[in-house]
């Protein structure tokens, strides 16, 4: 199951004190799925990179990092 919504309006954190915060949980499951796990990392990076001006060669090495991390 993909999560499809990794956003920071879907994210719920812990209590300002003690620090750091930390995530308590997510919510919003309306774009859950089935699909290739490296669709989450994607989805995410989309919404952090929305509205911000990002040169190609910076989301290249992002998509490279992750791929790095999960090999087929």
């Amino acid at each position: 199951m993909i999560y499809g919504d990794a956003n920071d309006y879907n994210v719920l954190v812990s209590d300002p004190w003690p620090q750091p915060r930390t995530i308590a949980g997510v919510i919003d499951f309306g774009d859950v799925h089935h699909g290739l796990t490296v669709s989450e990392p994607a989805i995410a990076a989309a919404y952090a990179i929305l509205g911000k001006k990002i040169h190609c060669r910076q989301r290249l090495r992002s998509s490279e990092d992750i791929t790095a991390r999960y090999p087929r």
